[in-house]
């Protein structure tokens, strides 16, 4: 448990770190790997580097590097759902949106994901899935580079 505490600890500092980088190193990399604009869909980014960082404690503990990486593209895809909901539906519902709440949901959506990843890594029936995962995890990067690349005009490619 310790360990995933840790992990939390470095994925959330790292996000907090993360969340500014294009502002102090503009360019086309870290446009691709960092909020460009305060849009929902840019600080989609923060689920995932910065995710990716916080996990690196766990290769010691775990069984290897094939099946961690399931288990924890399996975490990193549940996040997605998690901070689109935590995001609009109080939004919408109660019209809460402030800084308080933004930097809350992202350690609660962390959270999320660090226990779905250690969930799915106990799981026996995982490690028949974890390509397929994979493979879900990189479209869903892809997807996040292309509209970042190409933003549409819906309000989650807007910024506030």
């Amino acid at each position: 448990m310790k360990l995933w505490i840790l992990c939390w600890g470095i994925a959330f500092g790292t996000g907090c770190f993360w969340h500014y980088l294009y502002d102090w190193l503009p360019g086309p990399l870290t446009a691709l790997l960092a909020p460009v604009n305060e849009s929902v869909w840019e600080h989609l980014k923060l689920l995932v580097i910065p995710y990716y960082v916080g996990c690196l404690p766990l290769l010691k503990a775990s069984p290897g590097p094939a099946r961690l990486l399931g288990s924890v593209c399996a975490g990193n895809l549940l996040m997605v759902p998690v901070l689109l909901a935590g995001f609009y539906v109080p939004l919408g519902a109660f019209g809460i949106s402030n800084l308080f709440w933004h930097i809350t949901l992202y350690g609660i959506t962390l959270a999320v994901g660090l226990y779905c990843q250690r969930r799915w890594l106990l799981w026996p029936g995982g490690q028949k899935h974890d390509g397929l995962v994979i493979a879900l995890a990189v479209s869903w990067w892809a997807i996040l580079c292309v509209y970042t690349v190409f933003p549409g005009q819906a309000p989650i490619f807007q910024s506030p």
